[in-house]
C-alpha cells in the first residue's frame, strides 16, 4: 500500500495571521513571566533607622541597608 504525502498549503494571509498570533503569545508570556522585578527605592533614614545628624555613628545601619536591599534597587 503506497503512503500518500499530505501537503498542507496555507494561504499567505493565514500564514501572516498565524505568525502574528504566535508573536503576540510570546510577548504576553514574556511580560507575565520574564519581566524583571520592579525597582524599589529605599531611604536609609526611614527604612533603616539612620539618624544622619553628624553625631551618631550610622555605619552599621547603612551597611545593613546595603546588605538587605535587593539587587537593582536604589538606596538614598
Amino acid at each position: 500500500m503506497a503512503r500518500s504525502k499530505i501537503n498542507i498549503r496555507l494561504s499567505g494571509k493565514f500564514q501572516k495571521l498565524l505568525l502574528a498570533f504566535f508573536l503576540l503569545l510570546i510577548s504576553v508570556i514574556s511580560v507575565l513571566f520574564i519581566t524583571p522585578e520592579k525597582e524599589n527605592v529605599y531611604n536609609v533614614k526611614n527604612d533603616f533607622g539612620v539618624k544622619g545628624d553628624g553625631i551618631t555613628d550610622d555605619t552599621q545601619n547603612i551597611q545593613k541597608a546595603i546588605d538587605e536591599v535587593p539587587t537593582g534597587s536604589t538606596i538614598i
